[in-house]
């Protein structure tokens, strides 16, 4: 079993928004167990770990670390399968508000169950499902369409709730590649998947850099 880890390509700090771009991560259709471990705050403490088995009835889950939380699928009735991770659209909002009857916050293994979040491979075939990225829509990427998706965090830091996001760029059958990721830095304050930080608030934190800079001078 092999560890993969990253190192960031950039980190973009503004507004409330802390967004990191990676080196692409090829992790979903690929033979043996792959992980991903995400560090949203970049405290060194992997916060969701991605893990792709292409083994039958494996497939894909996520498994939020901690107290942290996945947006997903009620646990299905009889609970004997892997419930979804939500994909959510470009600009769609992730917070509390979006909790209701079809959309529920699950950690690392169920109640009831043990088991995890995300789709096993045979679930796949019996369910006609394309992809075993939770419900991700490869119907789109496949047709030429926007490929982007976005799972849903809700994230524990210092006993305060935060919202983030991890992007993933579909491909195909139980394809995938992760991108990027963020999270809100405002306690309580919901997300837009794909939001990330103002040029303008860049730019003003690059300034005010630069003048602390001469000033110890």
């Amino acid at each position: 079993m092999s560890l993969l880890w990253f190192c960031c390509l950039s980190l973009k700090a503004g507004a409330a928004v802390l967004y990191t771009d990676i080196p692409d991560q090829g992790l979903f259709g690929v033979m043996g167990d792959v992980f991903l471990g995400v560090d949203f705050n970049r405290d060194n403490t992997t916060d969701v770990i991605f893990r792709s088995n292409f083994s039958p009835g494996s497939g894909f889950v996520v498994l939020p670390q901690d107290d942290h939380k996945v947006f997903s699928t009620p646990i299905p009735n009889p609970p004997d399968i892997n419930t979804f991770a939500i994909d959510f659209n470009n600009g769609a909002e992730i917070g509390s508000s979006v909790l209701g009857n079809e959309l529920i916050l699950l950690g690392q293994r169920f109640a009831i169950t043990g088991r995890e979040i995300g789709q096993g491979l045979l679930g796949c075939v019996v369910f006609s499902e394309l992809v075993c990225l939770g419900q991700f829509d490869t119907f789109e990427a496949q047709s030429g369409g926007d490929p982007t998706d976005f799972v849903g965090i809700e994230l524990e830091f210092d006993g305060n709730t935060h919202f983030g996001y991890v992007e993933i760029l579909s491909s195909g059958f139980n394809g995938g590649t992760v991108v990027s990721f963020a999270y809100e830095t405002e306690p309580n304050t919901p997300i837009l998947a794909g939001a990330i930080p103002e040029p303008s608030s860049l730019l003003l934190a690059s300034l005010g850099l630069l003048t602390r800079l001469r000033r110890k001078r």
